[in-house]
């Protein structure tokens, strides 16, 4: 799991939407997940990536405050990095 390296979200606190930019080093399947502190996943994205900077627009209207975590899985690659949700 790589943390903070090659991904970053904003705006951190979010309310209704998070901005998920990631750098791909190939074009490929991506997995975006968003993960309570539980552990249970609440909204997950998929879709291809490009070679270099992507850019995820994640909606937060249905998610309920509190902090979360938000998951990338690409190429083999698991970034991860704290989201804050307040509402």
């Amino acid at each position: 799991v790589v943390t903070n390296k090659a991904m970053r979200v904003y705006p951190n606190p979010a309310s209704s939407e998070a901005q998920v930019v990631f750098n791909a080093v190939s074009a490929g399947k991506y997995c975006i997940r968003l993960v309570d502190m539980l552990g249970r996943t609440v909204k997950e994205y998929d879709g291809m990536s490009a070679i270099g900077d992507n850019s995820v627009t994640m909606s937060l209207e249905s998610i309920h405050a509190g902090l979360y975590f938000i998951l990338v899985y690409e190429g083999g690659t698991v970034y991860t990095t704290k989201l804050v949700v307040k509402k």
